[in-house]
């Protein structure tokens, strides 16, 4: 699987619908080792009461970190690999963090914004490939902080490259997007 696969399918399978493809994809996508040891433990869903307390100690920070990993390389490098789905844990940390929002497991990530310019930027190379970003998991947002991560996205990426809404998610194949 390489950089442009998606751009090279045959014509038959550009006309189906993106739920019947299999997407090469990675889970906690942004859970790399840029995950951060020197914040408080994150408000995620990884993060119970045990955590909590084991992770008041840097050195057990340091226990979390080898169990919250679970990518060994950026976004840009996991699409040059294929990875076309990415599932993104997203906070909006407390204010003991850097301004922004943060990919989180456990541990507070990099900057969300990073991350999507490295996915943006191999998308200026590689027009015709598609990226599937996947926040299922939104911590610490509200309504209000919804619409300023929505602005983050659009700021980065532009209107043009999502998907247009009059389409379901059923009917949407390469060529419609």
């Amino acid at each position: 699987m390489g950089s442009e696969w998606m751009s090279e399918l045959p014509e038959s399978l550009t006309l189906i619908p993106i739920i019947d493809l299999a997407i090469p994809g990675s889970h906690d996508s942004g859970a790399t080792s840029v995950l951060s040891i020197k914040y408080p433990v994150a408000n995620d869903e990884a993060t119970n009461r045990f955590l909590i307390c084991f992770g008041k100690l840097t050195v057990s920070r340091r226990v979390i970190l080898r169990w919250a990993i679970t990518q060994h390389v950026s976004a840009g490098t996991q699409c040059q690999m294929g990875v076309r789905y990415f599932d993104l844990r997203v906070s909006n940390p407390p204010n003991s963090l850097p301004y922004g929002f943060h990919l989180v497991h456990a541990l507070y990530g990099p900057e969300l914004s990073t991350f999507l310019k490295e996915i943006k930027d191999f998308l200026d190379i590689h027009p015709k490939e598609i990226v599937i970003l996947d926040m299922n998991h939104l911590f610490q947002v509200d309504w209000e902080v919804h619409k300023e991560l929505e602005k983050l996205i659009v700021e980065i990426f532009g209107r043009k490259r999502f998907c247009k809404h009059k389409f379901s998610v059923q009917s949407i194949t390469q060529c419609s997007t």
